[in-house]
C-alpha cells in the first residue's frame, strides 16, 4: 500500500512539474515568463499580479539583451580615423564635425588632432565619435620655447604621414580611383557627361571653394534690361567671374559682351546661393552677386551668347533660365531700384 501511495504520489508530482515546464515553456514562447507556486482557484487576482510583475521581469531582460546586441554591433562597425590639425574654428573643421556626427551610427569614429582644446570640440561631446589629441591646447599656449617643440613635433608627425600615405603609390591610385568613382557617381545623379564633372572638380588640387557668378541690373524708364540666351530663355547679363577679374570689372566686361552696353556698376543689391534660390541645383556651390548699374552708352551687338536685348517692367516679365536668375530674383532688383536706402541682402 505503501508502494503504492509513492508510486501514486511520485506520479503526481511529476505530472505537475511536467505540466508547470510545458506552461512555462508557453509562456517564454509567447513573450512571458509565470513563476507558478501554489495558486488556489480564489487567488486568481494574486495570480494576475504575479503574472504582471514577471511579464515586465521579461520585458526588462529583453531590453537588456538587445542593450547588449547593441555593445555587440557598436564593436563590429568599421572604424575610420579621420586626422586634422585642430577643432579650431574653421571651414575645414566645420566640415568635418558635420561630417563625422552623420556618419557615427553607423561606424566607429575617431577624430586625430595635433592641437586639442579647439571650438569645435563641444559639438562633439555626448556622441559616439571618439577624440585624441597630441596636445592639449593650440600652440600659442605653450609659450616661445614650448611653440618650437610642439612645431618640431607637428612637422616630424606630417613628414611621417606624407611619407606612409602622400608618397605612397599604391594609396596614390586609391585615391585616384576614389575620384573616378565620385565623378561617376555625380555625373549619374546630375545627367551629365564624366569628362565634364572631372574637368569641373576632379583638376582641383587646392580647396574646394564656391565660384563667383556676377548679374547686372539695368533700368531704363522702369524697365529692367534681360537678354535672350541661345535656349531661348532670358537673363540678366552677367556670367562666371573670371581670372583676374573683380565683382566690377567683371560686371561691365559680362554687360559689354552680352548685351554691347557700357555701365558703371553702382552697388551690390544682393550675394545668393545659387544652390537655395535656382533651379536646378549645381554638383559645385555658387555665390551669385547681383548689382545694379547705370548704363553709360552703347546699344546691343550680335554675339555668340546672346540673341537680342530687350526691356521688360515688372509686370510683364518673359520666361526666365531659372539657372542664371530667377523672377524673384529680378523683382528684387525692382525693390532695390525702387527704394532710397537699400541694404545688400545676403542669403
Amino acid at each position: 500500500m505503501g508502494a503504492v501511495f509513492f508510486s501514486t504520489t511520485a506520479t503526481t508530482i511529476l505530472s505537475v512539474v511536467i505540466i508547470i515546464l510545458i506552461n512555462k515553456f508557453d509562456g517564454i514562447r509567447n513573450g512571458r515568463d509565470y513563476s507558478y507556486s501554489a495558486v488556489t482557484n480564489n487567488q486568481n487576482e494574486n495570480r494576475k499580479e504575479i503574472e504582471t510583475f514577471d511579464v515586465t521581469l521579461i520585458k526588462e531582460k529583453n531590453k537588456e539583451k538587445r542593450y547588449k546586441d547593441r555593445k555587440i554591433d557598436q564593436r563590429k562597425k568599421k572604424k575610420i580615423i579621420f586626422g586634422i590639425t585642430s577643432l579650431s574654428i574653421g571651414g575645414a573643421e566645420r566640415v568635418l564635425v558635420d561630417i563625422v556626427k552623420e556618419l557615427q551610427s553607423v561606424y566607429d569614429i575617431t577624430v586625430f588632432t595635433i592641437y586639442g582644446n579647439g571650438e569645435f570640440e563641444k559639438e562633439l561631446k555626448g556622441t559616439n565619435v571618439k577624440l585624441k589629441t597630441i596636445f592639449k591646447n593650440q600652440r600659442e599656449s605653450y609659450g616661445p620655447l614650448g611653440k618650437k617643440i610642439v612645431t618640431l613635433i607637428y612637422r616630424m608627425f606630417y613628414n611621417i604621414i606624407y611619407e606612409i600615405h602622400v608618397k605612397n603609390i599604391y594609396d596614390i591610385e586609391r585615391y585616384e580611383r576614389l575620384r573616378d568613382l565620385a565623378a561617376e557617381m555625380i555625373s549619374h545623379k546630375m545627367a551629365i557627361p564624366k569628362e565634364t564633372v572631372k574637368n569641373l572638380f576632379c583638376n582641383e588640387d587646392g580647396y574646394q571653394t564656391p565660384k563667383i557668378d556676377t548679374r547686372a541690373a539695368i533700368f531704363q524708364d522702369d524697365k529692367i534690361l534681360l537678354v535672350l540666351e541661345n535656349d531661348g530663355l532670358w537673363s540678366l547679363p552677367g556670367g562666371w567671374v573670371d581670372v583676374l577679374e573683380t565683382l566690377h570689372s567683371n560686371t561691365v566686361k559680362e554687360v559689354y559682351e552680352e548685351a554691347g552696353l557700357d555701365v558703371k556698376p553702382t552697388f551690390i543689391i544682393a550675394i545668393h546661393d545659387q544652390h537655395k534660390h535656382n533651379y536646378p541645383p549645381l554638383a559645385h556651390r555658387v555665390q551669385k552677386a547681383f548689382i545694379m548699374c547705370e548704363r553709360l552708352s552703347g546699344e546691343f551687338k550680335k554675339n555668340s551668347e546672346t540673341l537680342e536685348s530687350a526691356y521688360f517692367s515688372l509686370d510683364k516679365l518673359p520666361p526666365m533660365n531659372d539657372a542664371k536668375n530667377t523672377k524673384a530674383q529680378v523683382e528684387l532688383c525692382f525693390q532695390a531700384y525702387n527704394s532710397r536706402h537699400w541694404i545688400t541682402q545676403f542669403d
